[in-house]
């Protein structure tokens, strides 16, 4: 089975999130899934190497604040 999982990212902040993803991707690939972890605003930074290698980051986090708070970069 392949699985895509989509995580917040870990930048360099310690939360425990990035950890449980990062041990969720690491025992689905155990039992035989092929599992993808996909960044989506910050990069993964653990202590543990990560499975599946480096994956690009689709938003950038500054602009999905920029986005939501000021009208003006929707449309930019």
């Amino acid at each position: 089975m392949r699985v895509v999982q989509l995580t917040p990212g870990t930048g360099n902040f310690y939360c425990g999130a990035c950890v449980r993803d990062n041990a969720l991707a690491h025992e689905l690939n155990a039992l035989g899934c092929e599992t993808l972890t996909v960044p989506l605003y910050l990069p993964m930074v653990t202590d543990e190497p990560a499975d599946d290698g480096m994956q690009p980051i689709l938003f950038g986090g500054l602009n999905v604040y920029l986005q939501e708070k000021i009208a003006l970069f929707r449309h930019t």
